[in-house]
């Protein structure tokens, strides 16, 4: 007598289990799919400004970030190509004009920004081996048509170490900083970078002198 094989269902419960579980594998792909869509947006758009600051400028790290940590580094924006900077040498007036670099000192101006440029100011680093790169170090003021008060703070109170930190300015190298007159508030519309001066780090890093 022959012999039919007769391959055995499979279990129900099994077969159960085995549905809901591709189910939920596919629902993991997709979930997954989308969280790496997102990330992507998300980093294309961290780049963009948000209309406080220029094309070309920066924000210098807030004032909790320790010297030699990452985020004024990381703050630079896209940056553009201006015209003179620093017209006005030794106008800018540093306060202490030297001192530790773990401080943060005040600014002012002796002068007004130039006609046409009087909408607002705004204090600015030029970032270290260019003439035209800058991190901003300071909020704006609006208007800029009389000198600048004697006592402006830097942003978030930062240190001369952030602000070096925040410009790539090695030890033992001079930077300079400028204030940016803007036609309209705010920073906006037509610029001019006018009053200069400039800030010298100490080869150990831990002190800084100005001139102008």
């Amino acid at each position: 007598m022959s012999v039919t094989q007769v391959a055995a269902p499979a279990c129900p419960r099994e077969t159960r289990n085995r549905r809901p579980v591709a189910r939920r594998l596919r629902r993991i792909a997709l979930l997954a799919g989308a969280v790496g869509i997102t990330s992507a947006m998300l980093a294309a758009c961290s780049g963009a400004t948000d209309g406080s600051s220029s094309a070309g400028e920066g924000a210098v790290g807030a004032a909790g970030t320790a010297a030699g940590g990452s985020a004024a580094a990381d703050a630079h924006q896209p940056y553009e190509t201006v015209g003179t900077v620093g017209t006005q040498p030794g106008k800018l007036i540093i306060k202490p004009a030297s001192g530790s670099t773990s401080i943060s000192p005040t600014w002012s101006t002796t002068d007004a920004c130039p006609v046409g440029y009087q909408s607002s100011a705004q204090l600015y680093g030029t970032v270290f081996g260019s003439a035209n790169l800058f991190q901003w170090i300071s909020g704006t003021l609006n208007p800029g048509n009389s000198p600048i008060p004697v006592g402006q703070q830097l942003e978030f109170k930062s240190t001369v170490a952030q602000v070096q930190q925040a410009t790539k300015t090695p030890n033992g190298q001079t930077d300079k900083w400028v204030v940016k007159c803007a036609a309209l508030n705010s920073g906006l519309g037509n610029r001019e970078y006018a009053q200069s001066v400039l800030v010298h780090i100490s080869a150990d890093g831990k002190s800084y002198t100005t001139s102008s």
